[in-house]
Formats: structure tokens, sequence, C-alpha cells
């Protein structure tokens, strides 16, 4: 006899967190060889840049020292999380503003 087949719910649930899964390592996980490099040099240079004194390196994180969060900028991604509790920075494009190339 064969197995039952799962619901459409659980299967869609299991994708979602997979996908979820997915953006989370991608997003927040192990540095690629690539933003190893990009630390690296980090490292170096940061200590002359003007924001020296609110950021610095912390694990895979540049943080940066805001009025009121900070933000942990990911070596890899480049996305946002804010601190005290992590939330999530979404930064989006302005399309309102287009250009007309002719």
């Amino acid at each position: 006899s064969n197995p039952p087949k799962p619901s459409a719910h659980l299967t869609a649930t299991k994708s979602v967190n997979e996908d979820h899964n997915y953006w989370e390592s991608y997003s927040f996980g192990t540095l690629s060889e690539t933003a190893q490099v990009r630390k690296s040099i980090s490292e170096k240079i940061l200590p002359k840049l003007k924001i020296a004194k609110v950021a610095h390196l912390e694990d895979k994180f540049l943080v940066v020292k805001g009025t009121f969060r900070s933000y942990k900028i990911h070596l890899g991604s480049t996305n946002i999380l804010m601190t005290p509790n992590d939330q999530y920075l979404c930064i989006v494009a302005d399309r309102s503003k287009t250009i007309l190339l002719i």
C-alpha cells in the first residue's frame, strides 16, 4: 500500500519553512569567502574612516551606533538588523522617481 500523501497545507507550510530557513541562512549565516575578504579589508580601513567612533566589527556584522538604535549590517548579504531586538530593517528603493531614457 502507498503511504498517505501530505495535505496541501502541510506541504505549503514545509515549503514556507524551507524558504525562511534558506533566507535566514543567506541573510545572517556564515560568511562566504567574498564576505570574509570584505571583513578583512574592513578591519584595516574602518579605524581610518569618519564613522570609526560609532562603528565596529562584531562577528559577521558591521555594527553602527545610531541616535536611537544600533544597526547590525551583515557583511555578506548587507541585510540590516536593529538592536536591541534584532528587528529586520527593510529598505526599499523609491520607485516614484522614474527616469525617462530616450
